[in-house]
């Protein structure tokens, strides 16, 4: 599905009324997903511009110095959706790298999307959609914004990830770093896609532990894997935490600066 298409059945939806109360884009490009965002702000809050001009729209991200979107800002939505719509439609509120939220200001916008303000749109913008809460993705509507991530040769790809990182989990610190080593020189290896599947496994390990449904967890074809290292590393809640966090941003940096590969892979597989 291409960017023209998406916006389309997102305008279809919205001009019949059985548009959603929140959605997640994911996939494609930060730019594209922030393109289709910011146009169909602009067609809710019934402005031409859905940026900084349209106060009916209220974008928040991550501020300079900080890796992640904080709690306060969450609570800034709630005020912004307390006011009276500027222009007569909806209010929007576009959130960044979603993803990036910690677990408080993950909980306090699931108090919103529990119940959303009457003519309302939140749109949550991610790189990885695996890492969010079950919680709150029954409570929005995904869109996708790349049509390759179903395929064969990328399935092959994130099993072989996986394969690569459950022998990282166990292995001494030096094999670790022969590892890490050979995937920052692998030219064809896109760092910030092995980081991703990196977190989604971490989170899905930290979801057995808490005791959540097996249904829910992005590698279920491994589950019996997932759960001989949860016994054998015997990891808290809090560990796994702070990789997560750790790895999400590393990913960020990977993504977004031509920082160290081997230097970013070294300081996450200490951690485990």
């Amino acid at each position: 599905m291409n960017e023209h298409s998406q916006l389309t059945l997102l305008t279809k939806s919205f001009r019949e009324g059985t548009h959603a109360h929140a959605y997640l884009f994911c996939g494609g490009s930060g730019d594209e997903k922030k393109e289709v965002a910011r146009a169909f702000a602009a067609l809710a809050t019934e402005h031409e511009g859905g940026g900084s001009m349209n106060p009916d729209v209220l974008m928040v991200e991550a501020q300079s110095g900080e890796d992640k979107v904080l709690v306060g800002q969450i609570r800034q939505i709630r005020e912004f959706f307390s006011l009276a719509s500027y222009f007569g439609g909806h209010k929007v509120v576009i959130i960044d790298a979603f993803d990036r939220l910690g677990n408080t200001a993950s909980s306090a916008l699931l108090k919103i999307l529990e119940e959303p303000p009457a003519k309302s749109v939140i749109i949550l913008l991610s790189d990885h959609p695996t890492m969010i809460l079950p919680t709150i993705l029954s409570r929005v509507q995904k869109v996708r914004f790349s049509g390759s991530e179903q395929t064969d040769e990328a399935i092959d790809k994130k099993k072989q990830i996986v394969y690569d990182l459950r022998n990282l989990i166990i292995a001494t610190i030096a094999r670790r770093f022969a590892m890490t080593e050979k995937m920052a020189k692998d030219e064809d290896s896109d760092i910030s896609d092995i980081l991703t599947q990196w977190a989604s496994f971490f989170r899905d390990m930290s979801y057995l532990i808490a005791g959540g449904d097996k249904k829910f967890l992005e590698h279920g074809w491994c589950v019996e894997d997932v759960e001989k290292l949860v016994q054998e590393k015997n990891y808290s809640l809090t560990q796994l935490r702070d990789i997560i966090s750790e790895i999400i941003r590393s990913a960020h940096i990977a993504k977004t600066s031509n920082a160290n590969k081997r230097l970013i892979l070294e300081n996450i597989v200490l951690m485990f």
